[in-house]
């Protein structure tokens, strides 16, 4: 937030902007996330290694972004998402070459 305010200010002042997008800033829990749902999974995770909830990045947004006036658009998108679905594959074919054997797989 330390340059985006001041990017944000002379913007405003440049060129009249009344929004401002600071896109997504909220992390996904991919590993334990099915875990992650669970009230003791946060529980058993140590403050300063938890990830940040949409709750407190707000709270930790609202004081600095507040005096600028401008409209702020968040897009937590991937956060509210990711952990929804699963990757299906099936490998079709195996492509043999000579060229890029791992010198792991030539040694007995």
């Amino acid at each position: 937030m330390g340059k985006l305010i001041p990017l944000a200010q002379q913007l405003q002042r440049d060129h009249g902007i009344t929004y401002f997008s600071l896109g997504g800033g909220i992390g996904v829990v991919y590993r334990d996330a099915l875990a992650s749902g669970a009230a003791a999974w946060w529980d058993a995770v140590p403050v300063d290694q938890r990830p940040i909830t949409p709750e407190a990045y707000g709270a930790a947004l609202k004081p600095l972004l507040q005096p600028l006036g401008l409209k702020i658009l968040l897009e937590p998108g991937r956060f509210m998402v990711a952990d929804a679905g699963v990757l299906l594959a099936r490998v079709e074919y195996l492509k043999r070459g000579q060229g890029k054997i791992s010198s792991s797989l030539t040694r007995p």
